[in-house]
Order: C-alpha cells, then structure tokens, then sequence
C-alpha cells in the first residue's frame, strides 16, 4: 500500500487514481491554442473576468490569471479536434457549466 492509497478508503482507492490518470492523460495529450474572450477586471489585481459565446450561443464566463491571457486571448488546452469542432479544456472551472467545451473550429487558433 503506498502513501495515496493508505488515506484514502479501499473502497474510493480505484475511483480517484483512475480519475487522477484521466486527468493526467488529458493534460500530457493537449496541445495549447487561443480563443478569442471579452477581457474584465476580477476580484484580485492579477485576475480577470473573460466571457465568450460557446457553440450554441450561451455566454461563458470565468475567472483567470491574467497570466492566461494573451491580447485578449484566452489559452486553452486543446484536447481534441476535427475540421469542424475542436474539444477544448479552460484552465479553470466557469461560474455555471462544465469546464470541457466543444467550440467550432474557426474559434479555437493555435498557439
């Protein structure tokens, strides 16, 4: 038994190390690209408020470091794409929904 496991119930033990390999296997496979956001103050100096239209429409919002900005341009993790969608991952959770996207593929530019 290693030091992860022994803190956490037998019974949870698979659930979170097969949750915590998804999450890393997402991260190490995803390439980074750029959306275009509308840029706000946040709640600390070095956070913003972005906001943008997802597929269908309905307007997102997040706070993020301002160091995940880049010209108005919020960095995402790209973890898969076709000609005419790409699924991308914020780098935090938005005020109401999830934090995996499928965008078209015109809004998502590559780094």
């Amino acid at each position: 038994m290693n030091y992860l496991t022994a803190r956490i119930p037998s019974r949870y033990a698979h659930r979170c190390l097969a949750s915590l390999h998804t999450s890393l296997y997402l991260y190490l496979m995803s390439n980074v690209g750029y959306i275009s956001v509308t840029v706000k103050a946040g709640l600390f100096s070095s956070e913003r408020t972005v906001s943008f239209a997802d597929a269908v429409g309905r307007t997102v919002s997040l706070l993020v470091s301002e160091l995940d900005l880049r010209d108005n341009q919020l960095r995402v993790d790209v973890l898969d794409s076709t000609s005419e969608s790409t699924f991308i991952g914020l780098p935090r959770d938005p005020f109401s929904g999830t934090r995996r996207l499928v965008l078209p593929a015109s809004m998502v530019q590559p780094a």
